[in-house]
């Protein structure tokens, strides 16, 4: 039932404990939702912990960052003294989330435990040690943001955390997500199914000689382990080791015959079939030349536009300002970049060809491809990689709401995570998969799944603080993460937006990650 508390009307209770609850409620004043943690009323006589409990609130509200619940005010009248919190909506407690699934990507769980290590390092340079640090201290938003919650941190004066606990808690998380993991042929899981299992066992060592100093050390050490298992997934065969096959005589015998057979025929039809080849028009991809003739290009006229996202634009980022800029014509292939086209090229150039996931190869934009690697595909095949405004102008089309398509996208028009709709919409269809390119309407310049099915590396270095001049920018001059543009298969539908911005290491390949080129050369006369 619901109370009036104050100047608050409180509804459910999320939590309880011996010290304090949590509830959702409305701030009759702004009328805004909130939730409210309140200290249990029995305890408020207590001074020691009482003090105690408003300090920890009074931290919380001097924090400021995207992986910590927002504190707003403490509130304190008679037999009543609690703090207002944001309401984070769309959001469920991350165990529960996670209760749910039965398998993570590594993607996901770099993703899940980055999140969760940047919101424990910032609270420790604050000096916040949490008493209560796991799972269920944190939540999922619909966006796919990780928040740690001030929900179970209790008031202790007995028992001080300390920075040990809290290490120890960290590699309790990370044997849980890393519980999930998906393996392919190997390539993730170690010889004891856990590629994780040294940073496990360092943090939760109970000798604190032997465990992590900091959670930067932690971080430090996962950075790592994330860069070998990337470098194994480029290296690595899909079948870690060769198995010894014992067969019995009477088929090594059959194999053998089959083997003089098919010699003989190849001295026999050899002459035959060079001379066929020399007649017929076969098209083999092996030098630039070639290559650049089988992908096509869409002539874009050059324009302006405002770059970025309105402020009311639901679910958009602080990093998306608006910007008007004026970029200059340019080509831009009309698909991205296929396993065929990128697959001829490791033949001529004689690399490593990359893992498709076990999707298929042919016609899907091929994936788990690095920066560094897109960018020499592209400067071999006499390209580049697009700039991120030349990405965002292509993109839109001419248009200004959230998608080139209007302001949703469902997923018979875009191949993303059904499962997380864009705003308030409906849920739609979870490929889990890449579907191969063109395999929905284009643009209104003739450019296919510039949303979504790969996200698409682009040339830029990303910053927060770049200011881009108004004609054709082409990003800082220096940086630490390279620009990803247009959402993929996996990810929210908010993700495959056109302003939207993400990033990540140039040396990281990623099965939601692919590309597209733009030509160094602009054809007016073309038609499109």
């Amino acid at each position: 039932m619901n109370r009036s508390v104050s100047h608050f009307t409180l509804f459910e209770c999320l939590y309880d404990d011996d010290f304090s609850a949590i509830y959702q409620a409305e701030n009759n004043l702004s009328h805004q939702k909130v939730l409210l943690k309140v200290l249990n009323p029995g305890l408020i006589e207590r001074e020691e912990i009482k003090n105690t409990f408003v300090e920890q609130g009074n931290k919380w509200i001097s924090l400021a960052h995207k992986n910590i619940m927002k504190v707003f005010q403490l509130v304190e009248e008679d037999g009543f003294v609690a703090f207002e919190m944001e309401n984070i909506e769309d959001s469920e407690p991350f165990d529960q989330y996670l209760a749910q699934l039965s398998s993570l990507s590594f993607a996901e769980i770099k993703d899940y435990y980055r999140q969760i290590l940047a919101g424990v390092i910032y609270l420790h340079k604050q000096g916040i040690i949490l008493n209560d640090l796991q799972l269920s201290g944190f939540h999922i938003t619909n966006n796919g943001k990780i928040k740690c919650t001030w929900f179970t941190e209790q008031v202790n004066v007995r028992s001080l955390p300390t920075i040990s606990n809290n290490i120890h808690s960290l590699g309790l998380i990370l044997r849980n997500l890393s519980a999930l993991l998906k393996s392919r042929n190997n390539v993730y899981v170690g010889r004891d199914n856990n590629i994780f299992q040294q940073i496990i066992k360092k943090a939760t060592n109970k000798e604190v000689s032997i465990q992590y100093e900091n959670v930067n050390e932690l971080s430090k050490d996962f950075e790592k382990i994330i860069f070998l298992a990337y470098e194994k997934m480029a290296l690595v065969p899909l079948e870690d080791k060769k198995k010894k096959i014992n067969l019995p005589f009477k088929w090594i015998f059959a194999f053998f015959i089959l083997f003089l057979f098919v010699t003989f025929s190849y001295f026999i039809v050899n002459d035959l079939s060079e001379e066929i080849a020399d007649k017929e028009d076969v098209t083999v991809v092996n030098k630039n030349g070639d290559l650049r003739s089988s992908i096509e290009f869409v002539d874009i006229p050059g324009g302006s536009f405002m770059m970025g996202s309105l402020t009311s634009e639901p679910q958009r980022e602080k990093d998306e300002p608006q910007y008007f800029i004026a970029v200059s014509p340019f080509r831009m292939s009309k698909y991205e970049i296929t396993f065929d086209q990128y697959d001829a090229y490791c033949e001529a150039k004689g690399k490593k060809k990359p893992e498709d996931e076990g999707w298929g190869r042919g016609n899907r934009p091929v994936i788990n491809i690095t920066w560094n690697e897109a960018n020499d595909f592209a400067a071999w095949a006499g390209c580049r990689l697009p700039t991120e405004s030349e990405w965002e102008y292509a993109c839109r089309a001419g248009t200004a709401t959230p998608f080139y398509l209007g302001n949703n996208i469902t997923t018979n028009q875009v191949n993303y995570n059904g499962d997380r709709p864009y705003h308030n919409y409906p849920k739609g269809e979870n490929r889990q998969r890449t579907l191969p390119v063109g395999s929905f309407e284009p643009n209104p310049w003739g450019l296919y799944d510039m949303h979504g099915n790969v996200a698409e590396w682009c040339s830029d270095w990303f910053s927060k603080e770049y200011v881009p001049p108004t004609k054709d920018p082409k990003g800082p001059q220096t940086g630490t993460y390279k620009i990803i543009r247009g959402g993929s298969w996996c990810l929210h539908a908010y993700m495959a937006r056109s302003a939207k911005r993400d990033n990540d290491l140039p040396y990281f390949g990623y099965s939601s990650v692919g590309f597209r080129l733009v030509s160094l050369k602009y054809n007016a006369n073309k038609s499109k």
